[in-house]
């Protein structure tokens, strides 16, 4: 979950890039609205994001015997979401910076934190009950916990759609902020 939240980071520093290049001025400047192309720049990063998980999950599978569970629909739909909440976040975090060096700060600072406090970093079973619960204010906890429960517990897809659906809230949260804060001027 973590190393697809690093997606993140390029969504982020491509569109301020894109930004100070004039490349986002030109683009708003062709009939398709706001929302159809900050959609465009989630979905080509989400192609890039599909692709380091299904590398990741493969590698998993070659050397650590890893088996997707119970719910191959449910393993996709998580990866799905996670890519979705990640892209959107992305997404936000462009729209408070002006620079890449003010961009990449935050983007770091973001994903570390929200990678400690998840679970991402330390089993959330280690971590005391406040904090495990305080760890669901992430996407990524949502998302641990729904791999958590395929993957480990083999419990059916029906048991765990409020975690899958917990992270798609996540990334329309992210995406709807970065779509109402989004400027294209340099």
């Amino acid at each position: 979950v973590l190393f697809v939240f690093f997606a993140a980071n390029g969504i982020a520093l491509s569109l301020i890039v894109e930004r100070q290049e004039g490349t986002l001025r030109r683009l708003f400047c062709s009939p398709a609205p706001p929302s159809q192309i900050l959609m465009g720049k989630l979905m080509a990063r989400g192609v890039l994001a599909a692709i380091q998980t299904t590398m990741l999950f493969a590698i998993g599978a070659v050397m650590f015997h890893l088996t997707l569970g119970s719910s191959v629909l449910g393993i996709l739909l998580t990866a799905i979401g996670t890519i979705f909440a990640a892209t959107g976040l992305g997404l936000l975090i462009a729209t408070f910076g002006k620079t890449p060096e003010q961009v990449a700060g935050m983007t770091t600072l973001a994903l570390f934190m929200m990678g400690a406090v998840s679970g991402c970093m330390v089993p959330r079973m280690l971590l005391p009950e406040s904090m495990q619960r305080f760890s669901l204010i992430t996407p990524h906890a949502w998302a641990l916990n729904a791999y958590q429960d395929i993957m480990l517990r083999q419990l059916p897809l029906s048991q765990t759609l409020v975690n899958i659906g917990m992270v798609y809230v996540f990334g329309a949260v992210f995406y709807g902020f970065a779509l109402a804060r989004f400027k294209y001027e340099s």
